[in-house]
């Protein structure tokens, strides 16, 4: 019988920073996200009351973040969120907002940046973080910046076809790549344009 780790507090011990995680006789859980109460209505409200039609909302920003940079935790994220709000907030086309430099963004002004974007980062932060799931959930290509560390489900999920994937010291190229994948003939719409409705169904089923 495996015994159980909850991945976001107990592969690591908090004091030694020693691993935990025995691979031969432990099992990895994926991380439960719990939406807020008035953050779950809202969620489904906006994914349901708009056309589910790809294309009806303009992609006005090249790239979104919107979320805490941990203010003098350099190892929040690992350091990933901190570095990109520090090379992109001012930059044309990318929507970069720290809500512990520049305040917060909730509810549906939050939610529309997904929808509004090309690409949006999926950073890890509380665990996984749900910034991946919203944004395929938005049709926003996710683009990971974790270094070594294994997406949830990422052996039975076929990331390479929904997202990108950056190496953390490649950050200061983000534009590059981006800009790239943008004028390559056909390759932003490789992504799949599923309807709301089942994005809608996978994310209200228990995680």
């Amino acid at each position: 019988m495996f015994n159980s780790l909850h991945l976001q507090e107990d592969l690591v011990d908090v004091q030694t920073d020693a691993p935990r995680f025995k691979p031969s006789d432990q099992l990895a859980q994926v991380p439960m996200h719990y939406s807020g109460l008035e953050e779950g209505p809202q969620t489904h409200r906006q994914l349901n009351e708009q056309p589910a039609h790809p294309g009806v909302v303009a992609k006005t920003n090249i790239f979104y973040f919107v979320g805490g940079t941990g203010e003098k935790n350099v190892a929040y994220s690992h350091g990933v969120r901190q570095t990109v709000w520090g090379l992109f907030h001012n930059r044309p086309g990318y929507k970069v907002i720290s809500s512990d430099v520049d305040g917060r963004v909730e509810g549906e002004d939050y939610l529309r940046g997904f929808e509004e974007s090309v690409f949006c980062l999926a950073a890890t932060g509380d665990g996984w973080g749900v910034r991946l799931k919203l944004a395929v959930m938005f049709r926003c290509i996710p683009v990971i910046i974790a270094d070594q560390i294994q997406m949830e489900y990422e052996d039975v999920l076929p990331y390479s076809l929904f997202s990108i994937r950056l190496a953390q010291h490649a950050i200061y190229r983000l534009p590059h790549v981006l800009q790239e994948i943008m004028d390559t003939p056909g390759k932003v719409g490789k992504v799949p344009q599923h309807g709301r409705g089942k994005a809608c169904q996978e994310h209200s089923s228990p995680q």
